[in-house]
């Protein structure tokens, strides 16, 4: 797990894939902010992303978000992932608990860009 602790700095290679996981995300929460949680049943089996798609299936399924960050966490923690990847696992986490809450997808950006930290705000403001 990412503490404060251990900070790391991004290079741009991770950070285009961190944008481009934000971005997808964001999306999602737009279409689901416009068509219900439901539409995203239909769109979700084109994505590459194990997680993300998992994560999305939880939630369409009507899992719990304690349910839904239990079974994340333990699919990221079975992943051995470390750096760029589990940087993005991180953010499909967050991403995936925000849109079944009910964020806006603007709030949700936000959120989302935290994990890259305050030198990227300048792309969403």
């Amino acid at each position: 797990m990412l503490t404060l602790n251990t900070r790391k700095y991004i290079n741009c290679t991770s950070k285009a894939s961190c944008l481009d996981t934000i971005t997808r995300i964001t999306n999602l929460a737009n279409l689901t902010r416009q068509w219900g949680i439901l539409e995203l049943d239909n769109i979700i089996t084109a994505t590459d992303h194990f997680l993300l798609k998992l994560g999305v299936m939880l939630v369409v399924d009507g899992a719990k978000p304690q349910q839904v960050q239990e079974i994340l966490n333990n699919t990221i923690v079975a992943s051995f992932a470390t750096g760029e990847e589990l940087l993005n696992q991180l953010i499909i986490t967050r991403g995936v608990l925000a849109i079944q809450a009910g964020y806006n997808p603007r709030l949700i950006e936000f959120n989302l860009h935290a994990f890259l930290g305050e030198l990227h705000y300048g792309e969403v403001l």
